[in-house]
């Protein structure tokens, strides 16, 4: 995406005001999000997100941010795991989000590794096969 034109990134980057018309293009780029990428990072991301939407909380609806907002009160309480744990649900809770919550299993990520991998291995395979012995 280009950024001419850009006028606001909404909260939470979920969408983009542009000036003008924008066209919308097709493209082979995929974009993965991780949203958790280590413990640190988390709670780095939650003390400086979640503080932000504290502060905002007049300008935000009562529902806009809910999540930044309770996660950064569990680390204010000391009670950080309950944020990770919300955030990297373990089986039981994944389950239940599947029944009643549309929690869905997204395994591109998983999928598309392992095609890289079985694709470096054909070419490790196919470059040890030319190699002078």
């Amino acid at each position: 995406m280009r950024t001419e034109g850009l006028v606001s990134i909404s909260q939470g980057n979920h969408d983009a005001r542009f000036r003008g018309r924008t066209t919308k293009r097709t493209s082979d780029t995929v974009i993965y999000h991780f949203p958790v990428r280590s413990t640190a990072q988390f709670r780095k991301k939650i003390v400086q997100g979640g503080g932000r939407a504290q502060a905002r909380t007049p300008a935000l609806t009562p529902t806009s941010g809910w999540h930044w907002r309770r996660w950064h009160r569990y680390i204010e309480e000391g009670r950080g795991y309950m944020a990770l744990a919300e955030a990297l649900p373990n089986r039981t809770l994944f389950e239940y989000g599947k029944q009643y919550s549309g929690f869905m299993r997204d395994e591109i990520i998983q999928t598309e590794l392992a095609a890289q991998e079985r694709s470096a291995c054909s070419t490790m395979q196919w470059a040890l096969a030319e190699a002078p012995s």
